[in-house]
């Protein structure tokens, strides 16, 4: 209730600042002009009296009945602008009408689409909530028996005799390691994940301490994908072993990034992320988009000044290596290099737009090659650029001091 109280209350005095003027508009004197009118034409009656009397003569009459002229003109103009003042009035209402529907409708619009009487969730309890889904997320079972279920595929009749030829050498071999891979191969390849990964699991058991980190991994992708994307307590077992042997596996870091973003915390995503985009290959097609991701993560994971590194897609410009790669080349090869790279990250940033993470690395980049104009100009253009964006702004003033071009 208090929430309601203050947000119609606050509603009202904005609407009242706006209508204050209108309704002090046109009152500023409470003088009839018809009133006016009359006295201006008494005077001049009496300037006729006084003239015949002789107490004015004929010059002191003329600029006497000037002056009352000039005012009964002023008198008689005043009183015709005030016959006009009905329509100025139906607006004045009419502006009232608008400011008091604006404030009803606004209230009546997030009584429908807001949360009035949703309570503040302290962080103990956002992280109670976060544990509570984790710890009660679907097992492996329940997340395939909620996938929707397949179509039947029709094959022609020698292929389906060899579908089930390896199918019924598998199951009267549950421990022949070659069978069980074969029917992994067969069933992926028909896009029965669920009955592939049922039969890694046999491959990975019959390996038992031989399993190498690509079977794992195997197993941890067709886990996740016949449970519809979620990272299953089974499949997580499976990822931990993958990082216990490989602490920079692909698959086991990006699993692990998404698990705990899933399940409410960003925070513990971001140091599986952005160890991933440290060891990711130059030609990953995913790179880009977590990139994106990992700079939101980072801020709650309470990392402000993060800055992802750099590929020449997407976020393109020279990244941490790159330029640690272009210290050990001789002058022109060195220059060549970054030149390319800062001329693709410019040409982006003209055209499309970026982060101000980007802005950054471009202002970095050009300290490095010592243009400093180009470094200056730049700077200026993002101050400008995000302008109301203080987080934005920090980012890019650390850069732009660090290249020398900013206090």
């Amino acid at each position: 209730m208090t929430f309601w109280i203050i947000a119609t209350a606050l509603a009202v005095i904005a609407a009242g600042l706006l209508v204050l003027p209108l309704l002090r508009s046109g009152t500023d004197t409470d003088v009839d002009p018809r009133n006016d009118i009359a006295i201006y034409k008494d005077q001049l009656a009496e300037v006729d009296r006084d003239l015949a009397r002789g107490v004015l003569d004929q010059a002191e009459a003329e600029r006497t009945r000037t002056e009352i002229a000039r005012r009964l003109l002023a008198a008689d103009k005043a009183e015709t602008d005030t016959s006009t003042d009905a329509p100025k009035t139906l607006g004045r209402v009419v502006m009232i009408a608008a400011a008091a529907a604006t404030v009803v409708g606004a209230l009546a619009l997030y009584y429908r689409v807001g949360a009035p009487g949703y309570p503040d969730m302290p962080r103990a309890v956002r992280l109670a909530e976060a544990k509570d889904a984790y710890d009660n997320r679907p097992t492996q079972a329940e997340a395939e028996a909620a996938q929707p279920v397949q179509d039947a595929v029709t094959l022609p009749d020698d292929l389906q005799a060899t579908v089930d030829r390896v199918r019924q050498t598998a199951e009267a071999n549950p421990d022949n390691l070659i069978a069980q891979r074969d029917l992994v191969r067969l069933e992926t390849a028909l896009g029965n994940v669920a009955r592939a990964a049922h039969a890694q699991v046999k491959v990975v058991a019959i390996l038992g301490d031989d399993a190498e980190q690509a079977d794992l991994e195997v197993l941890l992708e067709l886990l996740v994908a016949a449970a519809g994307g979620d990272v299953t307590p089974e499949a997580e077992r499976v990822l931990k072993a993958i990082l216990d042997k490989d602490p920079e596996s692909i698959s086991g870091l990006y699993w692990a990034g998404v698990m705990f973003n899933t399940y409410g915390r960003p925070d513990r995503a971001f140091p599986y992320w952005r160890k991933l985009l440290e060891v990711a290959p130059e030609d990953a097609e995913w790179f880009d988009q977590v990139a994106q991701a990992t700079i939101e993560l980072s801020w709650f994971a309470g990392v402000d000044d993060y800055t992802p590194p750099m590929r020449n897609g997407g976020l393109r410009g020279p990244n941490a290596a790159a330029m640690a790669a272009a210290g050990d080349m001789n002058e022109e090869d060195r220059s060549a290099m970054i030149e390319g790279m800062v001329g693709n990250l410019m040409d982006r940033l003209a055209t499309e737009g970026g982060t101000p993470q980007e802005w950054a690395q471009l202002i970095r980049a050009l300290g490095v090659l010592g243009d400093l104009d180009r470094a200056t100009a730049i700077w200026g253009e993002a101050q400008q650029t995000f302008a109301s964006d203080e987080t934005a702004m920090s980012i890019i003033r650390e850069a732009a001091v660090g290249a020398g071009v900013a206090e």
